[in-house]
C-alpha cells in the first residue's frame, strides 16, 4: 500500500512544484523540486497489486490498473 494525494500540500508540490512541501524542502536544498509527477508516480506501481491510500486529490483515475490497484 501507498499514501498519494492527501492533501492540498502534496497536491501542490505533485502538480505545481509548489507550496508548503516545497517551504519544507528548502530546509534541506535551495531549489526543490518534485521527484516526478502524479502520474508517473502511479506508473511505479504498473504491474503490481496496490492498495493507494486516501487519494483525496486524485483526478486520474483512468491511469490506474482496474485489476491490480485499488484505492
Amino acid at each position: 500500500s501507498t499514501h498519494f494525494l492527501e492533501s492540498k500540500a502534496e497536491n501542490a508540490w505533485l502538480k505545481e512544484a509548489k507550496g508548503g512541501f516545497k517551504e519544507w524542502f528548502k530546509n534541506f536544498t535551495p531549489d526543490p523540486k518534485p521527484l516526478y509527477k502524479a502520474s508517473e508516480f502511479i506508473q511505479l506501481f504498473k504491474g503490481v497489486r496496490t492498495l493507494f491510500t486516501h487519494c483525496v486529490y486524485l483526478k486520474e483515475m483512468d491511469l490506474l490498473d482496474k485489476n491490480l490497484h485499488s484505492i
